[in-house]
């Protein structure tokens, strides 16, 4: 009973610290058949129509037929169990869009009246394959659910590029794409892989498990000796910049573990490896690999430890400000705006306007991915402004602008960096 009395206190400290534990689960496949075959045979798989085989578009093993009503009953009484003996406040399922919708909607609805705050989240691709007459929790469905949220991968692919093929540039690493197809995406609405109604259905990363990390993504596709000093610098702008995309978005920021410290998992240190998941210089997916390579470094060099702390500021911006977190699609369209004038390719220009719900002032937002400085006219008073993101500066109280860097309605900002500031 040792773990089970060790993961119990921990989720209890991490309460009493004001953190929410979400555990990762994994209802979509199992790797060996026999657990549940030899309760009923075929009873808990999807087989094949044409050979009777056990089904495997997971890639990962055999599919759980959750349609069925013995194979629903044990997910949903397993998530309740977690949820009323352990306390845990929410789940993130492994390729959900293999199970079906009514499955995961009957364990939200039981789940939350344990916990009211229950969160359920989880990769939503395109794949289910379920009977006639049931529909897969997936992307799709996101049209018709206020209780689910999936991961978009259409704003990670716009910003970072990268998705199932790293070697694809977006607009942190100086690939051409539409500026506004990326603006629909940093309002937690995305127009093409998928359509939500509203944006706490988008979980808008850069990173989860799978694939290069932020660190490494960026480094490979700008072709960067880590050892230049250089390109060790401009890496960190366009990860701040990435950062600042992402915590001032709406809908559910998401990062993983590690990525606020610019977490690199080199090919080079750990010897033999499966050439399979090498990506150029660094590793893509490492759940084969060793704890030299996945174990979690507490310790940071000085541009590392400057970065987790301009994270940590931003996260405490988010919180401050209601303006990154709008509950409500209509919310966001009404007051999120484009400035199709200013915003050209790898500038990115819009305004968050509360001032119908309020508020006083008005939030502007420029990002600039391109390697040069950048000027940007708007029609307001630059003197009345309130700055909290400058470059490599995140102020929870704001500060103002210096005359000498706006001159009369333009104002220039720096390669590779934001600016997010309010103005009455």
């Amino acid at each position: 009973y040792c773990r089970i009395s060790e993961l119990k206190t921990l989720i209890k400290e991490a309460h009493l610290q004001g953190l929410r534990v979400i555990l990762d689960v994994v209802y979509n496949h199992m790797a060996k058949i026999d657990f549940l075959d030899d309760i009923v045979p075929h009873y808990y798989f999807r087989l094949s129509k044409q050979d009777g085989s056990f089904l495997n578009n997971s890639a990962c093993g055999n599919e759980i037929a959750s349609e069925r009503i013995m194979a629903r009953k044990l997910i949903h009484d397993s998530l309740v169990y977690l949820v009323k003996e352990y306390h845990v406040d929410g789940f993130r399922f492994d390729l959900m869009g293999l199970m079906d919708s009514q499955t995961v909607l009957d364990a939200y609805d039981a789940c939350v009246l344990y916990n009211k705050d229950i969160l359920f989240i989880g990769e939503g691709w395109k794949m289910y394959n379920g009977p006639k007459g049931t529909q897969g929790m997936d992307q799709n469905f996101m049209t018709k659910t206020q209780k689910v949220s999936v991961f978009n991968d259409e704003f990670r692919d716009l910003a970072k590029g990268g998705g199932t093929n790293e070697d694809l540039k977006g607009f942190l690493t100086g690939g051409s794409i539409f500026t506004k197809d990326l603006f629909y995406n940093v309002c937690a609405l995305p127009q093409v892989n998928f359509k939500v109604n509203s944006p706490a259905r988008s979980v808008q990363y850069f990173e989860c498990h799978d694939g290069l990390t932020l660190h490494d993504v960026i480094a490979h596709n700008m072709n960067f000796d880590l050892s230049n000093s250089m390109h060790l610098d401009e890496l960190y702008a366009r990860l701040r910049l990435a950062h600042v995309l992402l915590f001032t978005s709406q809908g559910i920021p998401f990062i993983q573990a590690g990525q606020e410290n610019a977490r690199t998992k080199p090919k080079d240190s750990i010897g033999d490896f499966d050439s399979s998941d090498i990506h150029g210089n660094f590793i893509k997916n490492s759940y084969k690999a060793s704890d030299t390579i996945n174990s979690f470094s507490w310790t940071l060099d000085a541009q590392r430890e400057k970065l987790n702390a301009f994270v940590r500021s931003l996260i405490a911006l988010r919180k401050k400000m209601p303006h990154f977190r709008l509950h409500t699609k209509e919310l966001v369209e009404s007051s999120v705006h484009f400035l199709q004038t200013q915003s050209s390719d790898l500038l990115l220009v819009y305004t968050i306007n509360l001032k119908h719900q309020g508020f006083d002032e008005v939030c502007y937002l420029i990002f600039n991915a391109r390697k040069t400085i950048s000027s940007v006219e708007l029609n307001i008073d630059f003197s009345q402004a309130k700055v909290y993101v400058h470059g490599e500066r995140v102020s929870i109280d704001g500060f103002s602008f210096n005359s000498s860097e706006y001159v009369g309605k333009t104002i220039d900002i720096a390669p590779l960096s934001a600016l997010v500031f309010f103005v009455p």
